[in-house]
């Protein structure tokens, strides 16, 4: 599971407050069990499509890609490693801040669509 599909449901029909429980709930009446665990950003083996593409011994290129809008609305994956937190919009960046009341601790990466 990556941070897309979290992301995605800041966008949908789901209170902001919310959007992370909806998705999950979509997950498990989705998969009923078959796929009952959902990684959202904990596995060891992180890189490992990137390693399992790349065995020419090249150094890989660091190229993250997240969504910044979705369904016609901004959305934002807010990290609490430096740089990582992405968004277009430091609006709905500032409102998703405020309402997990969450600290302003690192700089937005900021995507120019």
């Amino acid at each position: 599971m990556a941070h897309e599909f979290l992301q995605a449901f800041q966008a949908l029909d789901v209170r902001l407050r919310d959007f992370q429980k909806a998705a999950l709930e979509t997950w498990v009446q989705e998969y009923r069990g078959d796929l009952g665990i959902a990684l959202t950003d904990v596995v060891v083996s992180f890189g490992i499509g990137t390693n399992l593409t790349n065995d020419m011994g090249q150094t890989p290129l660091n190229i993250v890609l997240k969504l910044v809008e979705c369904n016609g609305q901004s959305v934002a994956k807010i990290s609490d490693s430096p740089g990582k937190t992405m968004t277009d919009n430091d609006t709905f960046l500032a409102y998703l801040r405020q309402v997990f009341e969450i600290p302003e601790v690192v700089e937005a990466v900021k995507i120019d669509i």
